[in-house]
């Protein structure tokens, strides 16, 4: 086992003998005033032994202080006042070579070899050798761990590393979570943010709302049925006040009451009844304005009377044209002009005359009357007077059409 120490060259700082393992010794640094040489012994390689037998072979010369350390496994070489190649044969002066070593220094390469050989038992020469250390089958990648009275050789897995202050164990849990993360995926906002409608975009079915407390679901048959409701509607009042006669408003036709000719007829049986009936002159039927009176002998007498006076008028017409009003209707109407006269009889939508009305005209002039139809009524037969006194009648057969009958040409 030769000790190399490797010296500096001249006017290098300062020197460290570091011996290794294979008791190697490797000077490196000294200064022209202080010289150190440290030994250093790998702990593989017996340190104690070697310390024991290097601090035996060394012996202090002139300057050069040898001070071993237990504790640091290191032997320090000091000396003084020298320039490198006086530390140089200082410490090959100051080396002595014990049992079993041998010291040859070489100023040629900056050298000192101390060899040791047999006594002293040697070191181990591999880990085995070592007296705590138990190796079972090495392979490749294997560590040494200690287990608190040896070291022993396995592999490490995953299992076997605990949390760092930087590095944190990897689970086969947090592997499979982080394999369905995808890459580039960054974390969500809180569950608050997320809920929050406010927070939403784009849109959402009807069909996955349901009614609130206060609003409720509007489903499709609701919403045809308000389409078929106008802006603005109100309720209708209830089917009782709708019903009820006493609210109704506006006026009901006769032909809409089902026992009103009934009612009427079973009132009306005495001449001596009042107040039920009412009874209207001639002029008060053509315009709508009848008054009620009781039927009595005097006011029926004067009714009678009034519609006496009406047919016996005479509408005395002298133009060559005339249309027959309402109030012909029972009368005479004269025509006398010189010329011919068109008498146009009119459709209901003109002058709308009852079925059955009649209509009395005498020819006193020398003009010939001429009976036609107006627009939408119909004249059977289109006639025309013979002669000066011809008379003829008018008569309403049915709606818009009209029959003259009389003395004709």
């Amino acid at each position: 086992m030769p000790i190399s120490p490797t010296l500096p060259a001249d006017g290098e700082s300062n020197w460290d003998v570091t011996l290794n393992a294979a008791l190697d010794v490797i000077v490196d640094g000294v200064n022209d005033n202080e010289t150190a040489i440290a030994a250093k012994l790998d702990s593989s390689a017996a340190p104690e032994l070697i310390r024991d037998t290097i601090g035996t072979a060394l012996v202090a010369g002139t300057n050069v202080t040898i001070t071993p350390n237990d504790g640091s496994d290191t032997i320090t070489i000091a000396a003084a006042g020298l320039d490198a190649e006086g530390v140089r044969d200082t410490i090959g002066a100051a080396l002595v070579a014990g049992t079993n070593v041998s010291i040859s220094v070489n100023d040629g390469s900056d050298t000192i070899t101390i060899s040791a050989s047999g006594g002293g038992g040697g070191g181990a020469t591999d880990l085995e050798g070592l007296s705590d250390v138990d190796l079972t089958s090495p392979a490749d990648n294997q560590f040494l761990r200690y287990t608190g009275t040896e070291w022993v050789n396995e592999a490490v897995t995953q299992d076997d590393i605990g949390d760092g202050s930087t590095y944190k164990q990897y689970s086969s849990t947090e592997k499979t979570k982080l394999a369905g993360i995808a890459s580039g995926a960054t974390a969500n906002s809180s569950d608050a943010t997320l809920l929050a409608r406010a927070n939403h975009t784009g849109t959402q079915s009807a069909d996955t709302l349901t009614d609130g407390t206060t609003n409720k679901a509007f489903l499709a048959t609701e919403r045809t049925k308000l389409s078929g409701i106008a802006t603005s509607a109100t309720a209708n009042s209830s089917d009782a006040t709708l019903l009820a006669r006493a609210n109704h408003t506006g006026s009901q036709t006769a032909s809409t009451i089902s026992d009103f000719a009934t009612t009427v007829r079973a009132t009306t049986g005495s001449d001596t009844a009042a107040g039920s009936l009412e009874l209207a002159t001639d002029a008060e039927a053509v315009t709508g304005t009848d008054t009620a009176r009781a039927v009595t002998p005097a006011n029926v007498a004067a009714v009678v009377a009034v519609t006496r006076a009406r047919y016996s008028a005479v509408n005395a017409q002298t133009g060559t044209t005339y249309a027959p009003v309402l109030s012909d209707e029972g009368k005479l109407v004269t025509l006398s002009n010189a010329s011919a006269i068109t008498v146009t009889m009119p459709q209901d939508s003109a002058t709308a005359f009852p079925v059955g009305a009649t209509i009395d005209f005498l020819v006193i002039g020398a003009g010939m009357a001429t009976f036609s139809a107006g627009t939408g009524a119909t004249v059977n037969p289109t006639s025309v007077t013979r002669a000066q006194w011809s008379a003829v009648t008018a008569i309403k057969r049915a709606a818009n059409t009209w029959t003259i009958v009389g003395d004709l040409a």
